[in-house]
């Protein structure tokens, strides 16, 4: 665990590194870390995972950028119900990468977003309600009525060998 602070701002790095010998953690039922913050304090998370499903519940915080990489499983994300503050509207606010696995992304229906696919060649189509988006020459998947939107994000998905999904939240 490292933690360092400049001013009003302070990363938290977690690592888990294998060793010879010893199991990893999710093999031994251990394998989940829950991070809990205040809701009103700006989040830009970065994320890089090897092996092993990815859940970021994120509604109720206060993400301002997300940037992702699962080498390989299944990642779920929950974007919050939020605008974020601190970038430009229309701007990108991070990346989410998925190796060898499926992408759900749960967007808000008071958040509106455009995400630009880059599937690699996979042919897999994305799943997503037409009537909330639409799929655009380019590949990329942009909510009706983003122009009027009061929250709007924008993000890249690679997801090269898996299904991307683009839901509201149930």
């Amino acid at each position: 665990v490292i933690y360092t602070a400049e001013g009003n701002v302070a990363a938290l790095t977690l690592r888990e590194l294998g060793m010879d010998g010893i199991p990893p953690l999710d093999a031994v039922g251990r394998g989940t870390l829950r991070v809990e913050l205040p809701p009103a304090l700006p989040l830009d998370i970065d994320f890089v995972g090897d092996d092993g499903a990815v859940t970021f519940n994120l509604r109720g915080t206060a993400l301002e950028r997300l940037n992702l990489t699962a080498s390989r499983g299944n990642v779920v994300v929950t974007l919050p119900d939020y605008a974020p503050q601190l970038s430009q509207r229309g701007e990108s606010l991070g990346t989410i990468t998925v190796g060898g696995g499926d992408l759900t992304l749960f967007v808000p229906t008071t958040v509106a977003g455009r995400f630009e696919l880059n599937r690699g060649g996979s042919g897999i189509e994305p799943i997503y309600d037409a009537n909330a988006y639409l799929y655009l020459v380019g590949d990329v998947l942009e909510a009706r009525g983003i122009d009027t939107a009061a929250a709007v994000v924008r993000y890249t998905l690679n997801v090269g060998r898996g299904q991307i999904r683009i839901q509201t939240p149930g």
